[in-house]
C-alpha cells in the first residue's frame, strides 16, 4: 500500500473537534484565597517565618492570593497566629 502524499499525512483525522482552546476552555479557573499578614515575624521560629515568605508574604499588612491547595491550607494552618485569611 503507497503512502499518501506528504500534504496529506499532516491533516487531522476525519470528524475531529479542531477548534481552538478546547483545553483551556474545559480547564476551571483555580481557586485562590486571600490571606494577609497580621503579626510581624521578627520573634517567629524559624520554619515559621520560612513559611510565610512562602506564601509570599513579605512584611505585615501585605496581602497576596495564593491558589486554593491543600499544600497552601496546611502552611496557613502552620502560621495560622501571624496570618488572617481575607475572603
Amino acid at each position: 500500500m503507497e503512502r499518501p502524499p506528504r500534504s496529506l499525512r499532516s491533516l487531522p483525522p476525519e470528524g475531529a473537534d479542531m477548534s481552538l482552546g478546547t483545553a483551556r476552555r474545559d480547564k476551571a479557573e483555580p481557586k485562590m484565597i486571600k490571606i494577609t499578614l497580621a503579626k510581624g515575624i521578627a520573634r517567629a521560629r524559624g520554619d515559621h517565618r520560612a513559611t510565610v515568605r512562602g506564601l509570599g508574604l513579605k512584611w505585615t499588612r501585605h496581602t497576596v492570593e495564593v491558589v486554593d491547595t491543600p499544600e497552601t491550607r496546611g502552611m496557613i494552618d502552620q502560621v495560622r497566629y501571624m496570618v488572617k485569611v481575607v475572603d
